[in-house]
């Protein structure tokens, strides 16, 4: 855990306002759309909220993308 302390990288303002205007409009458990005409209400919440915060002096961190995981091994297509 501690290495990834180390690899935190300030976040963008903008990806910030993207994860929360997602977070409004979608329902958290099944990732549908909670409400057809909230995309534009999320957006702007989301873009004050991240205003509001920068002029706290809030920081947010993230962590890099982790890498793309795959199922099995590629083994090749070689039969022995």
């Amino acid at each position: 855990m501690p290495d990834d302390l180390d690899k935190l990288t300030i976040a963008d303002p903008k990806d910030i306002a993207d994860a929360l205007a997602f977070g409004l409009r979608h329902s958290a458990s099944s990732r549908k759309r909670a409400h057809d005409a909230d995309g534009f209400m999320a957006k702007i919440v989301a873009d004050r909220l991240i205003e509001h915060l920068r002029l706290r002096g809030f920081v947010v961190m993230k962590r890099p993308p982790e890498p793309l995981r795959t199922g099995a091994p590629f083994s090749g297509g070689q039969k022995p």
